[in-house]
């Protein structure tokens, strides 16, 4: 059965009220498929069961002149006698309530096992994380160290090699074997120092960024993971 056919049964069957008792009701029914709309028109006609029924509602309401037993509201025809409501909602979808229904006790059954697993692996978890955080702070501050110490012999090795060729020149006028030696030494000392220079600067424009660059996207990720 669809609108029309209901509506139609509808009306014959309340030929024997007041006009006006007539039109309010089939005004309200028509109104009542309008606000559902087209798409829940079979929704409609099967919640409302029959137009029998609908109309012996309105009558039993209306042939007793009871008022609070039975009246036309805002969500349907109500009548506490026969404990019956009637309400459609233009954008009530049934497969998308039934979700709804069915995701949150999976949801609340994911959150409380996350918990209770976070709860029975917490002694496994913090010394193993502690760990971890102390192996990685341990890296970071070898890899200052040696970063340090990396500049250092390489500041050592540019002023060693200047000296030993300033000294070189110098002896040359005493002893020309050993002021050739000193200066080459120091030529040497000199030319590893630039080496070490240009190293050291590579670390501080190149690899110190990459390092840098990889952390913050590391946390990044954790925290919009967290996030989601």
């Amino acid at each position: 059965m669809n609108r029309a056919e209901f509506m139609k049964e509808l009306e014959f069957l309340l030929q024997d009220v007041t006009d006006s008792e007539r039109a309010e009701a089939l005004q309200y029914y028509n109104d009542y498929f309008d606000d559902a709309g087209p798409e829940n028109e079979s929704a409609v006609v099967e919640e409302l069961d029959s137009p029998e029924k609908v109309a012996a509602i309105i009558k039993n309401g209306l042939n007793f002149n009871d008022r609070e037993a039975g009246e036309f509201t805002e969500t349907g025809y109500s009548d506490i006698r026969f404990n019956t409501k009637k309400e459609v909602s233009r954008h009530e979808n049934p497969n998308e309530k039934q979700y709804e229904y069915d995701k949150r006790p999976r949801d609340t059954a994911k959150i409380i096992l996350i918990i209770v697993l976070c709860v029975l692996a917490s002694p496994i978890i913090i010394p193993v994380g502690g760990g971890i955080l102390g192996v990685c702070v341990g890296l970071f501050g070898g890899a200052i160290g040696l970063f340090v110490a990396l500049l250092a012999g390489t500041i050592g090795l540019l002023i060693a090699g200047v000296a030993l060729v300033a000294v070189g020149i110098f002896n040359m006028f005493t002893g020309p074997a050993t002021g050739l030696v000193l200066t080459g030494i120091g030529c040497i000392l000199f030319a590893v120092g630039m080496l070490l220079t240009i190293f050291v600067v590579w670390i501080c424009a190149k690899l110190i960024p990459c390092i840098i660059r990889g952390i913050v996207n590391l946390f990044s990720r954790l925290f919009h993971r967290g996030r989601v």
